[in-house]
């Protein structure tokens, strides 16, 4: 081994390899190892790419959900919409006095000339019997007491409301602006306020809290005409005595009921037929019921006689009653 110098800068050492098989030798200089070291720039741009689609497809994902959700919202939107529609419009009949009417027609109501009185009629249609009695003059109101048949003032009263066995009513009933129950399930009501009464097919509450307010009385019942059309369905069936307060095209109110048992689309049709335009039921049929003639004679039912013996009521049944003004 050599070591030179040239103007102070050493050389770099030479190595001597020397083959054995040839036994000549000879020099190889060996170069230093290139060692490359690959960018990192290419990983990071594979890296932004995947990134970058990623966020794409979660994008998508994104607006595909919230379009789903939006459209789903639309759909029970219209869905819930139809559904309230359907409950408090569409209510299978068409009405031919609203709420709104029938309370300014409370408002407006004055007693008549002429004397109070009940009178009872007899006629037959479509081979149902019924027993008319038309209201002329009388002042209403709604009763959890029996009335005294010897008050001479009292020409009539009925019972109207259902109620169940564990003391619960059915349908609506406030009794005096005094709330008994809340139901809005019946179509069919009835509102009297200061003596003066109306019926009417509706399933809003509008009268209802009027009544409240105005310390009147209102029952629900189911419908039977509603502006001169029948119901698609009805609730009862079978054959009983029934009953009925209905309104005529001239607004006169009259109390029907039949005089044998029929079944409550006859009486329905019975009472469209001879020209009632609305008609509530009312429950009890010959069961319950009182009748003073304008000569003064009293008048009871067989059966409205024997259930006034049967005083076994889980809760006072609500009578409509009518008496002199």
């Amino acid at each position: 081994m050599k070591h030179t110098e040239d103007n102070g800068i050493q050389e770099k050492p030479k190595f001597t390899i020397e083959d054995d098989n040839s036994g000549a030798s000879s020099q190889e200089i060996l170069e230093e190892p290139i060692i490359t070291i690959e960018s990192s720039d290419d990983t990071e741009y594979t890296s932004s790419l995947a990134f970058i689609k990623k966020r794409s497809r979660l994008r998508k994902w994104g607006m595909g959900i919230i379009w789903l959700v939006a459209a789903m919202t639309i759909v029970f939107g219209c869905y819930g919409a139809i559904r309230l529609y359907n409950y408090y419009y569409n209510i299978g009949v068409s009405i031919s006095v609203s709420p709104e009417d029938n309370i300014k027609k409370l408002e407006s109501m004055q007693a008549q000339n002429g004397s109070s009185e009940v009178v009872l009629k007899t006629d037959s249609v479509l081979g149902v019997a019924l027993d008319i009695y038309e209201l002329h003059n009388v002042r209403a109101e709604l009763s959890l007491v029996e009335p005294d048949t010897a008050d001479h003032s009292v020409l009539m009263y009925t019972r109207t409301a259902d109620y169940t066995s564990t003391g619960k009513y059915i349908g609506s009933l406030v009794v005096d602006g005094k709330e008994k129950q809340s139901d809005a399930s019946r179509l069919g009501y009835c509102a009297i306020e200061k003596g003066n009464v109306v019926v009417g097919i509706s399933r809003f509450d509008d009268m209802r809290e009027h009544m409240i307010e105005h310390d009147g009385s209102y029952f629900r019942q189911f419908v039977l005409v509603s502006n001169g059309e029948l119901p698609q369905r009805f609730s009862l069936h079978g054959k009983v005595e029934r009953k009925a307060l209905a309104r005529t095209a001239d607004d006169r109110l009259c109390v029907i009921a039949t005089r044998h048992p029929e079944t409550l689309w006859d009486f329905a049709d019975a009472l469209r037929e001879y020209g009632y335009v609305d008609a509530i039921y009312l429950t009890g049929g010959n069961e319950s019921g009182f009748y003073r003639a304008p000569d003064g004679t009293p008048y009871f039912t067989e059966k409205a006689a024997k259930y006034r013996t049967d005083k076994h009521h889980s809760v006072a049944p609500p009578w409509l009653v009518l008496s002199k003004r």
